[in-house]
Order: C-alpha cells, then structure tokens, then sequence
C-alpha cells in the first residue's frame, strides 16, 4: 500500500548546551602514573581556576565548573560542576545561571527540573545573557516547563537576536511566518533567516531554503532553495539533510535520485531527525527507488512510532493489519492507530475509522467511523474527506445528504486531491443537467 510522503521541513531549535566563558584551551587529562599515596598534582590550568574561584572570581567558578563537567584533567564530577554553576549564579554571574539552567533542564548532575530551569534563564537572561533568552523563548514556544506563550516566546527571541544570538533569529523568524506571537510577516520572516543564515546558523539556511522552495515570502527558487539545504546538510543540521533527501526524492530543484535521497535520508535518521526515518522507511515500504522491503520498513516506522513520530505508528500499524514484513497482529494494528489518532495525526484517525468501517479485527461502528473520518478531514486529511463524502452519499451509518457529500468532495478538491474533485462533478453532474 503506497503511503504518503511528507513536505520540507523548518527547524525551530531547543538548545540547551552549556557555555564555557573565559577560559582557553582546556587543560590536558592527566597521564598514568605510578600510583602513590598523594594525589597527583592538578595541572596548572585547573589550579588556577580553583585559586581564582575560591579569590571570589564568580567567572573563574563556572570555567571551573566546565573542568569538572568535561573532566578534563581531573576526575569527571557533575555534582560538583552544578555545585560551582550555583556558587557563581548566587555570585550573579549571569554564565552560571544560565549553566546552571541547563544542568536543571537536562537533569546533568542535578534533579531535572524545567520549572527552576526556566527562572534560572530568566535570571541570566535579565542580565543580558542571550543564550539564556534564547532558551527561555523555546520554553515559552514549546511549553516546556510552564504555559506556551508564543508573545512571550517572540519577545525572547528578539532580545537575543537583537543581542546577536543567531538561532533566536531563526527561530523568530519562524514565528513571523506564521503570525505566532506576532503578527505575520513574511518580509520579516525572510530577513531574520537571511540574518541567521549569514552568521552561519545552520537552522537558519535550512529555514531559508525553505521559503525559496515554496515560495513563502519571496519568488520560488528551487535551486536556491537546494543549495541552502546542501548548506546546512554539510554543516550537519539533519533537517537540512532531510530535506535535501526530499528535494532528490521528488526531484526538486535537483534530478531527481532516489539513491541520493535514500543517502540523505538516512543520514537524517541516523542524526536523530525522525521525519528522515519515517521517509526512509516510505521508500523501503513503497519500493521507491528501492527493491520493497517491508521488514525494513517495519523496523523504521518502529523507531519512529516509540521516538514519538506518530505518522509513523499510522504506518507501523497498517503493515501489521496485512501482516506485511511484520507478524499480522490486528489487535496491534488498531492501537497502532489509535495511537496516533488521539496524538492528532489525521492519516492515523481515518486508518482507525477504516477499521470501524469494515470491523476489521473490530466489530463494526459506521457511527464512530464517521466520527473519525470527520475529525481527519479537518485535520487536512483528504482522503478522510472523500471516505465520509461516499458514506454520506450512500447514507451508510450516516444521514443520506448529498450536498454534505458535494462540499466534502470538493474540500479534498480544493486542497490539491484530484480524486475529490473527479467525485464532486460526478454528484454535481445530475443536479446541472435537471437545470439545464
């Protein structure tokens, strides 16, 4: 069963990665030695910055703090590196608050915490510590830790774009695409990525590349586009190598490869980018390019689905319903798209209405069916809207009502489904001929 492929992707970012300041290269790890009842002297770079600490240089804590974190040229002590970020955040340097944020929000050597990790950025972020505002913005924008605020969210990214924070940037500019917290702008959207792409945020040249190939805010240039995906692909941003396996997937900009899309992809996929193995796993499922490998396909969509991609479990669970590369489990094939219809993924809820439809391993419920159908198709499922369009004009588990069939159709119609609007003029066709 061919399975439907997905759009090119923006990249909005969630950083949390610590911050060395003030320090050079780091201080060599130590060598074996012949062991003796002293303690090997520290190197000089760590005991400098333990004497500087303890002269009350808050900076100096957090290198030190970095030391401790990264082992280097001592033993390897989280503990201790979160006990240094606290001593120099209580000491307000803005540095250990926001290190000290991070280690709460990734649970690093502290009790993750992503309440104390957002007042943690906000304390550095009221002193101008711009990864700080950067990371506190995503928190807003994604609601991690507390309420989604995306007004808040844009606020963030602005003062530290403004401060020179390139993924604020970027991700700013997300938010003017759509008018999330601001109200929508594309001209804007394009510069703040341009912004970002030129001071080499990879994010940005991503996002960039994607308003040239879909011509959002600026004229359509698919080479362009591509090349800005080449751009943050070789710089290692795994959306911006998804997106390139898209472009040679469907031949966009580039000629069309399905080997280098299938390389693309999976270097997506192997980078962590979900979206790269579920479109990896499409081309082994579909034989896109490839020799049809369902059991392949299985153990992809499988990553995906318990990653949290849940397009993929919509996917997983209709080879399971055929037993395709997998073991024929019905039962796992209903959760499956379950599953992914209550986490609002429009292919899984008309899936499970196709269930209830033909009680496949379900006991019929065409009322429940209909139910789901409606709630894929105003999810921007159009198939779902042609499959409760026919039970609409057959009057099957729902009320006999042609017009609501037309309307249907011709919402699948209108965005893009050839088949929706070849159903629409075939009921319209009757009604046009009585007035004639």
């Amino acid at each position: 069963m061919v399975r439907g492929a997905l759009g090119y992707a923006c990249f909005g970012i969630l950083a949390h990665a610590f911050a060395l300041i003030g320090c050079g290269a780091a201080p060599p790890r130590p060598s074996a030695a012949a062991s003796s009842s002293e303690p090997p002297p520290l190197p000089a770079a760590v005991a400098d910055a333990v004497a500087a600490c303890k002269s009350g240089r808050a900076d100096r804590c957090v290198d030190l703090g970095m030391i401790y974190l990264r082992g280097d040229g001592v033993a390897l002590d989280k503990t201790r590196a979160t006990e240094l970020f606290n001593r120099a955040c209580q000491a307000d340097e803005p540095s250990g608050c926001y290190n000290l944020g991070v280690a709460r929000a990734v649970g690093d050597g502290v009790a993750q915490d992503y309440g104390l990790a957002r007042v943690l950025y906000r304390r550095a972020c009221d002193a101008r510590y711009a990864s700080a505002c950067f990371n506190l913005g995503v928190m807003f924008d994604n609601g991690v830790g507390g309420i989604t605020d995306d007004t808040r969210a844009a606020t963030l990214y602005d003062k530290a774009c403004t401060a020179g924070w390139a993924p604020a940037c970027a991700n700013l500019g997300l938010l003017y695409s759509v008018g999330a917290g601001v109200a929508e702008d594309k001209a804007r959207a394009l510069q703040l990525q341009e912004r970002a792409c030129a001071d080499a945020d990879d994010a940005g040249c991503n996002n960039l590349g994607r308003l040239y190939v879909e011509g959002d805010g600026v004229a359509k240039d698919m080479v362009r586009g591509v090349g800005l995906f080449e751009r943050a692909c070789s710089a290692g941003h795994s959306a911006g190598c998804y997106n390139l396996g898209r472009a040679f997937s469907q031949g966009d900009g580039v000629g069309q490869d399905h080997a280098k899309a299938r390389a693309f992809y999976t270097k997506a996929c192997d980078a962590g980018y979900l979206a790269g193995c579920h479109s990896l796993a499409l081309m082994f499922d579909n034989g896109d390019g490839v020799a049809t490998d369902d059991a392949r396909a299985a153990v992809l969509y499988g990553e995906a689905c318990r990653s949290g991609y849940h397009a993929a479990c919509a996917n997983l669970g209709l080879l399971y319903a055929a037993g395709d590369g997998i073991v024929q489990d019905k039962t796992k094939a209903l959760q499956l798209q379950q599953q992914a219809c209550d986490a609002h993924d429009g292919a899984g809820c008309n899936n499970l209405a196709r269930i209830y439809v033909t009680g496949d391993g379900q006991a019929p419920d065409k009322p429940r069916a209909a139910a789901l159908f409606d709630r894929a198709c105003r999810a921007g499922t159009t198939m779902a809207c042609r499959n409760l369009a026919l039970m609409h004009t057959r009057g099957d588990g729902v009320a006999q009502d042609r017009d609501q069939a037309i309307g249907l159709y011709d919402k699948a119609c209108q965005a893009g489904d050839v088949l929706g609007c070849t159903e629409r003029d075939k009921l319209r066709k009757p009604r046009d001929d009585q007035a004639r």
